[in-house]
Formats: structure tokens, sequence, C-alpha cells
């Protein structure tokens, strides 16, 4: 939230200033993809203007471009602390990645499917797993989604999983997480490709029933 000069950007990103005053047009019309708008002050820098929300939204989606398709589905596979020792990445983005609790993450995920009943693509399952991971550090750090960035979603089964894995992760490690956060979970699991239920249809189980378990 506060200014930095290109400098200061250049140093952090370990490149030169030019590079920066080469590449921050290009900058902001990626962060606009994510409704984060790079403002400048004269004289004193520039600095981002977003939601919380957007921003992890913008950080998955730089994790993944920058590891590509392979390490990306590679992340679930990997040990959770040792996201690959990938030199071709950005330092700043490894240690990054190196400092996201995915084996944290990795659990909620498995338990996700098992409150579900099916399993996640791999994509969703990697997807689930980083979201997750900077939400957890986002609200270590005291940067929880303010009640005011409050998405209304239907308390469907995705809602009542979504609050079970903040409870496991409050009763867990202490971790405690606002209706915000519960809502933007359940839309993530919402738009989450999954694989059809293996449950018979002719057995007990209506169509209706299995329709409402599983819209």
């Amino acid at each position: 939230p506060a200014p930095l000069t290109y400098q200061q950007l250049a140093e952090m990103g370990s490149v030169s200033r030019s590079t920066i005053v080469n590449d921050i047009e290009d900058m902001g019309e990626w962060l606009k993809l994510f409704s984060i708008q790079l403002r400048r002050l004269p004289n004193r820098g520039v600095f981002i203007q977003g939601s919380e929300a957007a921003r992890r939204f913008a950080l998955l989606n730089l994790i993944r471009e920058e590891l590509g398709d392979r390490k990306w589905y590679l992340l679930w596979k990997l040990h959770p602390d040792e996201p690959g020792g990938d030199k071709s990445i950005p330092p700043q983005l490894e240690n990054f990645l190196r400092s996201l609790p995915l084996k944290t993450a990795h659990v909620e995920v498995v338990r996700i499917e098992n409150m579900i009943g099916r399993s996640m693509s791999l994509y969703s399952k990697v997807e689930t797993l980083v979201y997750l991971a900077i939400s957890i550090v986002c609200l270590q750090e005291g940067r929880s989604i303010p009640a005011e960035e409050t998405i209304s979603v239907e308390r469907n089964l995705y809602y009542e999983v979504a609050a079970a894995v903040f409870g496991d992760l409050r009763a867990r490690h202490h971790i405690s997480a606002s209706p915000a956060e519960i809502g933007l979970l359940t839309a993530c699991l919402c738009g989450a490709k999954w694989e059809s239920p293996s449950l018979d249809l002719s057995g007990q189980t209506s169509r209706t029933d299995l329709e409402a378990l599983y819209p």
C-alpha cells in the first residue's frame, strides 16, 4: 500500500531500474486483469490499489504463470515444503513458495474431497491448494478479507465444507476466519471441476436428492 520507487522495485526484484521503467506499463495491464490498479505518485513512486481478494487471486495466477503447467501440477506431488528448488523462477517467488504452508493446505484439500465425496480435477486440486495456502498466510499476518468484500453464496454443501475447513484450521492452528473468508472459499469450491458422482441412481438415492447434493 505504501509507494515504492522504481529503484526500490529494481532492488527487490534483483533487476535494473531501466527494466522496471520498460516493464511498468505491462505490470499495470496485468494487474488490471484482477481489478488492481497500479497508481503513480510524482517523486514518490508507485503503489497498488485493490481488494484483498483480488490481491490473493493475482498472487495465485502469478505463481501459475511463472511455474507453467508441468511445475504447477507438480505442486500436488512434490514434498509440500520443497516446491522444486527451481532456479529458473525468480528468487523472490521461490522464497515465497517455500514460505507457503502447502503441507497444511494439502491436508485440508484431501479433507474437502472426503467431505464432498468426490475428487477434484488435478488442476482444481492445485488451485485450491495454493489458494488455501495463500489465505492461511494472509490470515496469520492479519490480512483477512473485510466484511465489505463479503460475497453472497448459497449455504449449500460447499458452504458447509468451507466452514468445516476453517473450523479445522481454527482448532489445529488457531487461525480464525470471517464469514467473508468462508464465502470466498465456497465460491472457489463451486467453481472447481469435480468428477461425476459414482453413486448408483437405481438405489435408494433419488435423482432429486443427487441433484441437491451435486448441483
